[in-house]
């Protein structure tokens, strides 16, 4: 269980966002918000699996530039509490939605396959695909 930070409200930075957009497969469900005072938290829920994990990025203090955010990761309930959806990435119905890679995958695997089927249909014309067959 989340709940978002409601002292300082903040989105996540973009360095934020591609971190967790690349945890994210095709049909997960995800969460990404202010959980506290220099943290971040998004849940990835997959329908499949039925397994959740929570991805936590922190870091210490915010004084100077030398600190450095961690990255943890574990097993969690996919719940959560949203009170400004406005400062919410998500694409459960809260907030806005990230940009996954995972989608540019999806369109050039499948241009690929188009391709092969294609390929197939010119090389064995009227063998495979019968509405391919010449007529006289």
């Amino acid at each position: 269980m989340i709940t978002q930070y409601t002292d300082s409200y903040s989105a996540a930075s973009s360095d934020i966002q591609n971190l967790v957009a690349n945890k994210i497969a095709l049909l997960d469900q995800y969460i990404l918000m202010q959980t506290g005072q220099y943290e971040y938290t998004a849940l990835v829920y997959n329908p499949n699996t039925k397994k959740c994990i929570e991805y936590t990025i922190s870091r210490i203090s915010s004084s100077g530039y030398s600190n450095q955010y961690t990255v943890s990761e574990a097993e969690a309930d996919f719940e959560y509490t949203v009170s400004n959806e406005y400062y919410v990435f998500s694409n459960v119905g809260y907030g806005r939605s990230l940009d996954l890679p995972v989608y540019e995958g999806v369109q050039s695997h499948s241009l690929i396959i188009i391709c092969i089927v294609l390929l197939f249909a010119i090389v064995f014309k009227g063998a495979l695909f019968t509405c391919f067959r010449r007529r006289r």
